[in-house]
């Protein structure tokens, strides 16, 4: 019986739904494994070295107990300043996520896109460095918002939230130019959970929403090829959702992300959605 693929997708929080979903919709053939290190929750106030730490040392945890194949460090900063660290020290593929930045540059008529992420995404110099390559002759504007991080935890509880907050947040950012932005990045793995309720609040429709899941997710496909196990077969997939910190502190947050990813990845033929909470 051929091996099942598996995937760990690390972020401090919900970002890690919206890229397993990515990769649900592309590769037929895979358990994913989400942890969400909601005891660090949000990683963009950490400093780099303590953040690479952190990395370092989930992956040393997780990696005995899931045996993954591959590991995607679903977080713009974490990815920046850890990646390296991680590559160096174990011996299995890692995938960042960087924002999405060249697609959008290929999508703009206006010659105007928009960059919403996390306020430390907008200050990397890493950042910029795709701005200056692949967006040289386009107009990039930016905008960072810890609110649109902290209302996406939200939306995974309630499904209730504040939209005038949706609102505020878009117009900071398309206020900015003076042309029509028509394409916004979402560079935060978090916001892809509120996409839609974005574009509820925008009345313009041209707007196009491009963020970095899908590319992920193919280069999560590139590599299983690579590694020569199966992306595609009959497999009741396994989802597993893990969460940092003790079983007390973290019990609401792992129902809430349940139940919340049982409707989220309905069509993606889970038969099971396996819950641990991990004291790290």
């Amino acid at each position: 019986m051929p091996t099942t693929p598996k995937i760990l997708v690390l972020d401090s929080g919900a970002g890690c739904l919206s890229i397993a979903k990515e990769i649900s919709q592309l590769i037929s053939h895979v358990d994913i494994t989400c942890f969400a290190d909601i005891a660090m929750f949000p990683y963009g106030t950490l400093s780099d070295e303590i953040l690479v730490a952190r990395q370092v040392n989930l992956v040393s945890y997780l990696a005995p107990i899931v045996k993954p194949d591959l590991v995607v460090v679903a977080c713009n900063t974490a990815s920046t300043v850890a990646l390296d660290a991680l590559r160096n020290k174990f011996d299995m593929p890692f995938i960042g996520v960087v924002p999405a930045i060249k697609p959008a540059v290929k999508l703009t008529r206006s010659g105007a896109i928009g960059v919403l992420a996390t306020p430390a995404t907008v200050k990397r110099p890493y950042t910029q460095q795709l701005i200056g390559e692949f967006a040289d002759k386009t107009e990039v504007f930016m905008h960072g918002s810890n609110k649109l991080v902290l209302l996406s935890e939200q939306y995974i509880v309630s499904r209730n939230i504040d939209s005038s907050i949706l609102k505020h947040e878009l117009n900071l950012l398309l206020k900015k130019s003076v042309k029509p932005i028509d394409v916004v990045v979402l560079a935060c793995t978090h916001f892809p959970l509120l996409q839609q309720l974005l574009a509820n609040e925008n009345t313009d429709s041209s707007i196009q929403w491009v963020d970095s899941g899908r590319a992920i997710a193919q280069r999560a496909q590139f590599w299983l090829g690579e590694l020569k196990l199966p992306t595609a077969g009959e497999h009741a997939k396994k989802l597993e959702l893990r969460f940092s910190g003790t079983k007390q502190s973290v019990l609401a947050a792992a129902n809430n992300y349940a139940n919340f990813a049982a409707t989220y990845f309905a069509r993606h033929q889970y038969k099971s959605i396996i819950v641990h909470t991990d004291d790290i």
